[in-house]
């Protein structure tokens, strides 16, 4: 009767600390864990001093641009734009890894926005770069300083708004 009672302790032991383990890792990954970073959406739509280049001009440029690609533009209140079109890798040895970090360190921007949505991410053992390409250092950059990321892709609903005003037929579009 007796070492039925110390086997019944023993396995209630590793089962608490195994529900123990568990929940610390759960409660790991709900402090640590990165999430899908929120769209970036303007109250308003804005002029810029600079207009944005047209997917046909985008076209003709796509094989003999210099990349990374580069436009800062500053005001004089000290305010800025600095976009770093980079060539998509996900190797965190590239160069262009380093140089976004550099670049960065010289920016000092005040919030980052990324081209993509990311998603979940466990830092410690998943390396940002290898899971999201440059925007994952460029978040991760971001995460260090404390500065919030949004992604500047558009919500799927006012890209399909968009597209249902274009003289396409929404049958065709849908």
């Amino acid at each position: 009767m007796m070492k039925s009672k110390t086997l019944k302790n023993k396995i209630s032991k590793i089962l608490t600390y195994l529900f123990v383990f568990w929940l610390l890792i759960v409660l790991w990954g709900f402090i640590f864990a990165w999430r899908k970073v929120p769209e970036y959406i303007p109250v308003e739509n804005v002029d810029l001093p600079v207009s944005i280049m047209t997917s046909d001009g985008y076209a003709e440029v796509i094989n003999i641009h210099p990349r990374p690609y580069i436009v800062l533009l500053e005001n004089n209140d000290g305010g800025g734009v600095f976009v770093y079109g980079a060539e998509h890798t996900k190797n965190p040895n590239d160069s262009q890894i380093v140089d976004i970090q550099s670049q960065w360190a010289n920016f000092k921007p005040s919030i980052a926005l990324v081209e993509s949505r990311l998603g979940i991410m466990f830092p410690g053992l998943m390396n940002p770069v290898e899971t999201f390409s440059e925007p994952g250092a460029v978040h991760a950059l971001a995460r260090e300083s404390g500065i919030p990321t949004y992604t500047w892709e558009p919500p799927i609903e006012v890209e399909m708004a968009n597209l249902l005003r274009q003289p396409f037929l929404k049958n065709k579009l849908l």
